[in-house]
């Protein structure tokens, strides 16, 4: 994604997507964690596609801001077509 042309060089390019219901939810003092399921549909090399998979996130509260202390994504369900 570097230099002007960056988005136009990605082969996937989403475009929708929709989080449905957090999970695993969890607070240990000033330490957040919680998975968004995430739906995606979009267009990869000319051909539509949906994906199914899941955010985790672990958040931490500094100086009275909530920050993103690490994240990772994976996928669980990905089909072409309509």
């Amino acid at each position: 994604m570097e230099g002007a042309d960056g988005p136009a060089r990605r082969r996937h390019r989403p475009v929708a997507h929709t989080f449905e219901t957090p999970q695993d939810f969890g607070v240990t003092g000033d330490t957040v964690h919680f998975t968004l399921p995430t739906r995606w549909r979009g267009v990869r090399d000319g051909k539509t596609f949906s994906e199914l998979g899941g955010w985790t996130f672990v958040q931490v509260r500094e100086a009275g801001r909530w920050r993103i202390r690490s994240y990772g994504w994976a996928v669980v369900d990905f089909a072409w077509g309509p």
